[in-house]
């Protein structure tokens, strides 16, 4: 039953992808201990002979997915749940309303340092590729200390009150956020000492193979 779910949503993007598309897209994430409040804002431009659009979104192992409430500009905004798992499968009414603006307010509840936060998407094509298509800010604790390690792009870091903020955009919008909690005891995460560790072990094992070289050439 959930492929043929599947199925019916993959030709039915194919159908609308001709009628409309997102325009744009921003997102905020404030983190606080280990739940992620986020808020997200999906620009569309969609004709009347559109009734409805599927919302998706990837759940990942080790976290669950609280969504709050959806909206349209400041109205509240009755849904079809449609499928939670593998895949979050959100059915909103929107043709018949006269607006192009759709708020996601959800949570986020991770158990391990090193998490996935889901980000919703839609069935409707892109409209464009600018640079500024996708908007993001991530915003924790100074307290805390967290590595981005997806999307891994150029960001700004800002220091507001007791707050860290970092900032980016990027010309399309990736389904999910990959970060990391660190002790802030180092510099480095679990991923980078991992990656230094396998460098040291290639440097170790290039030294013996050099010193067992030498002997059979010497001696």
């Amino acid at each position: 039953m959930s492929r043929l779910l599947t199925l019916i949503f993959i030709i039915s993007s194919f159908c609308l992808s001709a009628n409309g598309g997102v325009k744009s897209v921003e997102a905020s994430v404030k983190i606080n201990g280990s739940v992620a409040a986020i808020s997200e804002t999906i620009y569309f431009e969609i004709p009347d002979s559109v009734r409805s659009v599927v919302i998706k979104a990837l759940p990942f192992e080790g976290s669950q997915v609280f969504i709050d409430s959806l909206k349209l500009d400041h109205e509240l905004l009755s849904y079809e749940v449609l499928s939670m798992n593998p895949i979050i499968l959100l059915r909103v009414p929107i043709g018949m309303l006269s607006s192009n603006k759709l708020t996601f307010h959800y949570r986020v509840k991770v158990k391990e340092k090193s998490f996935f936060l889901p980000l919703f998407f839609s069935e409707l094509h892109s409209l464009n590729s600018d640079t500024d298509f996708f908007a993001m800010e991530i915003i924790w604790s100074q307290n805390e200390n967290y590595t981005i390690h997806f999307p891994k792009v150029p960001m700004k870091v800002n220091h507001e009150g007791n707050e860290e903020v970092a900032s980016f955009q990027l010309p399309a919008a990736p389904s999910l956020i990959r970060m990391e909690m660190t002790d802030g005891k180092s510099g480095f995460s679990i991923n980078q000492l991992i990656d230094i560790s396998v460098g040291v072990v290639f440097l170790i094992i290039g030294f013996v193979l050099w010193i067992f070289r030498k002997k059979l050439a010497y001696g």
